[in-house]
């Protein structure tokens, strides 16, 4: 959302971003040329957000976006998650009479995350379909959520597929490559860490491994690690623009990432941008994303993960063209340059037929 506002800012749109506060971030200020208001709320986690959590923000964000509205109107509202901002967008477009687009991110569809919301996804059902509805267009990072999105909408004709992006500058894949294994997530039990542990066990290699990441997993991940007398190195959660992280991605010759649900992960774009040998899920939104350029297992499949990182360890020639693949892929697909013009050609469509146009500062 960051990297899409800012890149909106530089194609020359006025950008106001409304979202939820978190523990001394200021109400008011701007990034990168966008206009950033925070709603005051309770939220407790940096790496997650309780629905109880959520209420006050429906409330305060709504009578934000109002209050801006009066001052300068907006053209269009570009929410992001079906719940709980795709709910607030909906009344905001009725009551303001101006389009709404919404992205979807994965948790918010039914069936993508049934761990955490299939009971909370079955009472809202009929207001998720009224949102999804009501919108002028629904975006998907993946045809895969678009596919979840359609199990639950058969006739729905607004949805459009444009991945996420990503900054070319983000990472350099010229660094030369070290024996590192890197992982790298909010660590849950769904992103498939502790199969690839499974895999390295008794793995007489050379490879070191590293995980970065913080999350309720991690504790079971460090208990494994000790038992398997794994020598893992954990990093906790590192700043998204540390020198350390950005090293990391750099100089890992081999990423894995075995997820069992993703939409169009960063994190593996990130990967392949850094010209990493991927090694990911063949289903959901990872194989979606790294294309021919990765070697695909099934999740949880400690033998097929294992098969895979051996093929990588013994033919370095072999791994050093899957990443050349890697980062060209992400070059050609998932630059902000072709991402964000893709979600603009959406937007404003969705204001033509609204009777009116983008206006500029």
């Amino acid at each position: 959302m960051y990297g899409l506002g800012r890149e909106y800012v530089r194609m020359g749109h006025n950008v106001r971003v409304v979202t939820m506060s978190y523990k001394g971030l200021p109400a008011v200020e701007q990034v990168d040329g966008m206009h950033v208001y925070r709603v005051k709320g309770p939220r407790l986690s940096k790496i997650k957000c309780t629905s109880i959590e959520m209420m006050p923000y429906l409330l305060g964000a709504f009578s934000m976006v109002r209050r801006l509205h009066k001052v300068k109107p907006f053209d269009v509202i570009h929410a992001h998650f079906i719940f709980p901002d795709g709910v607030i967008a909906s009344r905001l477009g009725k009551r303001l009479g101006i389009p709404f687009v919404i992205t979807a991110h994965g948790s918010d569809v039914p069936g993508y995350n049934p761990a955490r919301f299939r009971i909370l996804h079955r009472l809202l059902l009929p207001l998720w379909r009224r949102v999804v509805k009501r919108a002028e267009a629904v975006i998907c990072p993946s045809s895969f959520l678009q596919e979840l999105v359609k199990e639950k909408m058969p006739d729905a004709d607004m949805l459009h597929v444009i991945p996420n992006g990503i900054s070319r500058n983000k990472f350099s894949a010229g660094r030369r490559k070290k024996k590192v294994i890197l992982m790298a997530s909010r660590v849950l039990e769904r992103k498939g860490f502790q199969h690839c542990l499974e895999a390295l066990k008794g793995l007489d290699t050379v490879y070191k491994v590293h995980i970065v990441g913080d999350g309720p997993y991690l504790g079971q991940l460090k208990k494994q690690a000790q038992m398997q007398n794994l020598p893992v190195i954990f990093h906790g959660h590192l700043d998204n623009n540390s020198q350390e992280l950005k090293i990391l991605f750099e100089t890992a010759r081999i990423f894995v990432f075995t997820s069992s649900m993703e939409n169009c992960p960063i994190v593996l774009l990130e990967a392949m941008l850094a010209g990493a040998s991927i090694e990911t899920s063949d289903g959901s939104g990872c194989a979606e994303a790294a294309g021919n350029t990765a070697l695909l297992v099934p999740h949880g499949a400690a033998d097929k993960i294992r098969k895979a990182l051996l093929y990588y360890i013994n033919n370095p020639g072999k791994a050093e063209i899957y990443g050349r693949k890697a980062r060209s892929r992400v070059e050609r697909k998932y630059t902000w340059e072709k991402v964000a013009p893709a979600n603009i050609s959406v937007l404003s469509k969705a204001v033509q037929a609204f009777g009116g146009k983008f206006t500029r500062p």
